[in-house]
């Protein structure tokens, strides 16, 4: 232990800072305990210790027989897909859309809210994305809204997000197959309400006038708590349920 923390806490701080410099991207094998152990200079049981800390995080994952990997929204075998992901149908199943339509995307100033919540000067860029969801009976659901910061999604156009996005594909796989960001953790906001006339007209979604709305804001956030991504998110109250599992 030095300086009051203890030897696998300073071992796994030093694992997530090789990730956020991106020494090892998502889906990269980790060197064998031995060599990362020396390379840290901790013991091989210290090493474990923190090594298992993130995997219980969700950041790094073992594979029986093969060795210690980085998660990646990419690997169907880390389950982590739908790992932050609530919604579902009323009888528990997961909400699946089949249609994702992108509306607008524009380039516009942080502000008074997003500055704070993406920790921004308030004329930094911001690229705001506007889609209608549609799900898999053809029924609309809501509609989201992101917010992403403009120095971590250089390039992204409303040609690229449209042509790139697979069908069956997260957001989250998407940030991190075209920008290598890795979402690791959320913020989670909340609330009810009821569409407005004003709001079906502002969202371009005259059929939510009058109907009961689930709002939800997310912060999504990347290695060493950065925040990247605000989402917000009015679905159809009647149709969903929000799914958490909180432990101490």
């Amino acid at each position: 232990m030095g300086n009051g923390v203890p030897l696998y806490e300073a071992a796994k701080r030093k694992i997530l800072k090789r990730l956020e410099t991106r020494e090892w991207l998502p889906g990269a094998k980790l060197p064998p305990e031995g060599e990362l152990s020396r390379e840290l200079g901790v013991s091989v049981g210290t090493l474990r210790h923190a090594v298992g800390e993130l995997c219980d995080e969700g950041i790094l994952w073992r594979r029986q027989g093969s060795g210690t990997y980085v998660r990646s929204y990419r690997d169907g075998g880390a389950g982590f897909w739908n790992r932050f992901q609530p919604f579902q149908t009323r009888d528990g199943m997961p909400m699946i859309m089949v249609d994702r339509k992108v509306l607008f995307l524009e380039t516009i100033p942080a502000g008074d809210e997003f500055s704070v919540r993406l920790r921004l000067k308030k004329d930094d860029p911001v690229i705001h994305v506007f889609r209608h969801q549609i799900d898999k009976n053809g029924e609309f659901q809501g509609i989201d809204e992101l917010y992403l910061r403009g120095d971590y999604f250089k390039g992204l156009t409303f040609e690229r997000f449209d042509k790139n996005l697979e069908p069956d594909e997260s957001l989250y796989s998407f940030y991190e197959r075209e920008f290598g960001v890795e979402i690791v953790e959320t913020s989670n906001f909340i609330a009810w309400d009821i569409g407005t006339e004003e709001l079906a007209k502002r969202l371009l979604a005259p059929n939510i006038a009058n109907m009961p709305l689930i709002f939800y804001k997310r912060v999504s956030k990347t290695y060493g708590h950065i925040p990247v991504e605000c989402r917000v998110i009015r679905g159809k109250a009647s149709d969903v349920q929000l799914s958490f599992d909180i432990t101490r």
